[in-house]
């Protein structure tokens, strides 16, 4: 997983906005991203997005941001 580490870590500010903005309270990275075998130029990353309690309409925003 170093390249995809490296690359999360190369943007983690970015990412960290990101995630605020939409209101995320967990994220996970799964899939090639996890493996070894992991290809920056073949593969992307897959995350699994928890997000705060929000009001249905707030969600759907968040969701789509």
């Amino acid at each position: 997983m170093d390249e995809a580490r490296q690359l999360i870590e190369h943007h983690a500010a970015a990412i960290a906005r990101l995630c605020d903005a939409a209101h995320v309270r967990r994220l996970a990275l799964f899939g090639s991203g996890t493996r070894p075998d992991f290809d920056a130029a073949r593969s992307d990353l897959d995350f699994l997005v928890e997000f705060e309690a929000l009001p249905p309409k707030d969600y759907a925003e968040a969701y789509f941001t």
